[in-house]
């Protein structure tokens, strides 16, 4: 089963500020539950739980002169795995006396000693098995939020929508923080503001078409293609991004020599991974083997 979930209709109202008018919307809300998204849910959760306690049994036994770096330490922990709610920690601490002597020669009445004092931590950890059921039971579910009417959107229809709402979000991504990153923007004038964002827009279109053509023509095939990642050279797959398919090519040059009137032009060789990507995005290959040195 792929997930369940209902639908509650409800009405929502909203005043406006400045003319003290209302407006009442009919609005649905789907609570869906899907498997994949609880799966996804309980085993990242496992997943810090065991990180958690790791890190922290780690600090049983160690001595400290400081209990407080101990502390913090491990209240980084819970709140880096955001685990607060789901560990009980206790750490208790037995007090270590030290003498030490000061200077050479034999131990003497009027030799000075020094004294020093560490803590030995005890850590303790346990998972609050009520928390955790209740984050079980709520795990998987998702609500989805609309104004349309049933017979123009039934909740099926709605998941089918969200789930595919990704596919713009990757856009924004990319203008946001990704290689066609625009903030911040030192321009005043409008007219050079607006032109930047066209040249942004119209790369962007570029990237999700080589992308979208790429993909399209690998699963036609079933092929996948391997090389695109340079810590895993061997690493295959199915869905390669614009960028990575990109960066595929760099170190690739042309040459540009201007002999009197005329201008040669030589590209340097490409590799089977290079014409593999053209292919499947869909450039004829003729375009560049024609520039390539011998």
């Amino acid at each position: 089963m792929v997930g369940h979930g209902f639908a509650v209709e409800r009405r929502v109202s909203w005043t406006d500020p400045d003319t003290g008018e209302g407006v009442e919307v009919p609005e649905r809300v789907f609570l869906v539950r899907r498997t994949r998204y609880k799966n996804q849910q309980l085993q990242d959760l496992a997943r810090r739980l065991e990180s958690a306690e790791a890190a922290l049994k780690a600090y049983h036994g160690k001595r400290t002169p400081a209990p407080e770096a101990l502390e913090a330490a491990r209240q980084a922990i819970v709140e880096q795995q955001r685990v607060a709610e789901f560990l009980s920690v206790k750490v208790s601490w037995q007090i270590e006396h030290k003498e030490k002597w000061l200077g050479r020669g034999r131990p003497g009445p009027n030799r000075a000693k020094q004294h020093s004092e560490h803590y030995r931590a005890r850590v303790s950890v346990r998972r609050r098995a009520k928390a955790i059921a209740a984050f079980k039971q709520q795990a998987g579910w998702r609500p989805y939020t609309t104004n349309a009417p049933k017979a123009r959107l039934r909740l099926q229809q709605a998941v089918e929508k969200y789930s595919g709402q990704w596919q713009p979000e990757h856009g924004f991504h990319r203008i946001k923080g990704g290689v066609l990153k625009v903030a911040p923007i030192f321009l005043r004038p409008a007219r050079p503001m607006r032109g930047l964002l066209l040249m942004v827009s119209l790369v962007l279109r570029l990237l999700t078409l080589v992308e979208f053509v790429a993909r399209r023509n690998l699963a036609a095939e079933g092929a996948t293609l391997s090389g695109l990642s340079a810590g895993a050279p061997k690493k295959a797959t199915a869905r390669p991004t614009a960028e990575r398919l990109s960066a595929a090519f760099e170190g690739i040059t042309l040459y540009t020599v201007r002999i009197g009137q005329q201008l040669h032009r030589q590209l340097s060789q490409l590799t089977a991974l290079h014409k593999r990507i053209l292919q499947y995005i869909g450039s004829p290959l003729s375009v560049y083997t024609a520039l390539e040195t011998g």
